[in-house]
């Protein structure tokens, strides 16, 4: 999608990305929701 690790990190306020889990709705800034 063309966004950083750290730009998603940052809009869904996580501080560790290495604790991400699958199952987990993300924000991805700059990506229009369908």
């Amino acid at each position: 999608m063309g966004v950083s690790m750290n730009a998603i990190a940052k809009a869904n306020k996580i501080e560790d990305v290495d604790k991400i889990y699958a199952g987990r709705t993300l924000t991805i800034p700059g990506v229009e929701k369908e």
